[in-house]
């Protein structure tokens, strides 16, 4: 597939770009087919310089603009309808804003269950806690000191006989 593209050229922090037809699996600064046309973003106004019969051509045989040659087209009047160009920051804000989104649906969801319960059921989980806390006493001993009622059936410890 062609692309429409820019390529950069000039000195460090004095960009301009050739506008070219590349195959879109070359590398940016590899082979092009032709040279369009150029731009330099430096210059006041902007200098824009294209062919726009050879662009036409390249369009018409099957060559698709990148989103910012396109938007340099339509300030030529080449084309019609510019893009929307979402750029790399614009992108990572806004999957932040939709990570903030869902954080914010599960906490919503979270605090709604929580008002969903009875109020009762959190007077005993309260109880549940001073039960644990506070230690009790009953009639029954504590599991660690229990003994046996019924003598054990130990085959090792022949003395005990069961009571029959």
């Amino acid at each position: 597939m062609l692309r429409i593209r820019l390529t950069r050229t000039g000195k460090k922090h004095q960009p301009t770009y050739r506008i070219v037809v590349a195959e879109h699996s070359a590398p940016i600064q590899g082979k092009f087919i032709e040279i369009v046309g150029y731009y330099i973003p430096t210059t006041k106004p902007k200098t824009l310089e294209v062919k726009k019969e050879r662009v036409e051509y390249w369009i018409s045989n099957g060559a698709v603009p990148t989103d910012t040659i396109h938007n340099l087209l339509v300030d030529a009047k080449i084309l019609t309808e510019k893009r929307n160009i979402r750029y790399a920051k614009e992108k990572q804000v806004e999957k932040e804003e939709t990570k903030t989104d869902k954080k914010a649906v599960v906490e919503s969801e979270q605090s709604v269950e929580a008002t969903e319960t009875p109020a009762a059921d959190e007077s005993n989980a309260e109880d549940v806690k001073v039960e644990v806390t506070e230690p009790t006493q009953s009639d029954e001993p504590a599991e660690d000191t229990e003994e046996p009622s019924e003598p054990s059936e130990d085959p090792e410890n022949p003395t005990e006989t069961p009571a029959e």
